[in-house]
């Protein structure tokens, strides 16, 4: 795909969000990173005390044990090879990044 002609103004306004973007980003992952310091602190805390449930303030906050069963589509294809290209489905999206 060729690229696109901008203005020298289109250019400026283009960068001047870009770089918007990548400070929120950082910011973002700055903040993610104290609320899952914060969130191991509060199950560090559960677990201390064995608790699955706990009220604090208006909220309740709990840390249980989950079970899932998840489909192994890899196994699945090594032994059904033709069932599984026989229901595979080819998507299309747009992926938008910055580097």
């Amino acid at each position: 795909m060729a690229k696109a002609k901008l203005t020298l103004k289109q250019e400026a306004d283009m960068l001047s969000a870009v770089n918007q973007i990548k400070e929120l980003e950082a910011a973002g992952k700055q903040l993610k990173k104290q609320a899952d310091e914060l969130r191991s602190q509060v199950k560090a805390m559960m677990d201390k005390k064995h608790l699955e449930e706990m009220d604090v303030g208006n909220f309740t906050v709990r840390y249980t044990t989950v079970v899932s069963s998840r489909f192994d589509s890899r196994a699945f294809q090594e032994t059904h090879q033709a069932l599984y290209d026989q229901y595979c489905v080819a998507s299309e999206s747009k992926r938008f990044t910055i580097s």
